[in-house]
């Protein structure tokens, strides 16, 4: 007997890997963060039920970031970081069950109407990531001014004691 629904795991991971998207990968993605959200993304693929079409477009989407891994564009990993990474998820998520059923842009009809939704909600996480991160002062010229200016000062102190 399992303790929660497949269903409700699903949409519980995508959840905490949107979060960790904004709250703990900043503005860079790791190597490792984005193999793991590939080898996910592949298994979510391997188990929603989508058209053929849509299949495909998904799998181009995946085989772009195994190119993107194995010539190590690191400039290009945020496209499988967490944040993209989740978005996607969700919107698959969404449109397998149905629960945008009155969007148009958020049902299996057709390919692009998958990635007009996909870009939508990646666009309005990455926005939220970039709040966040802006707003807690981490990736600021000002903090690295800052902390840059302490350097030079402990700098100057040892060389004169």
């Amino acid at each position: 007997m399992a303790l929660i629904e497949f269903i409700y795991a699903a949409y519980i991971g995508v959840a905490v890997t949107i979060l960790i998207g904004i709250f703990v990968e900043g503005q860079r993605a790791q190597l490792d963060n984005v193999l793991s959200n590939m080898s996910s993304f592949f298994i979510l693929l391997a188990t929603a039920t989508m058209p053929v079409e849509v299949v495909v477009g998904l799998m181009v989407y995946l085989g772009l970031g195994v190119l993107i891994v194995y010539r190590k564009m690191r400039d290009l990993y945020l496209l499988f970081g967490s944040k993209t990474y989740g978005s996607v998820s969700l919107v698959i998520l969404f449109a397998e069950n149905q629960f945008f059923g009155f969007i148009p842009f958020f049902s299996f009809a057709d390919l692009r109407s998958m990635v007009v939704g996909c870009l939508i909600v990646a666009l309005v996480v990455h926005v939220i990531g970039y709040a966040y991160t802006h707003r807690r002062g981490f990736g600021s010229r000002r903090k690295a001014k800052r902390s840059k200016a302490t350097s030079q000062r402990r700098l100057t102190r040892r060389r004169r004691g």
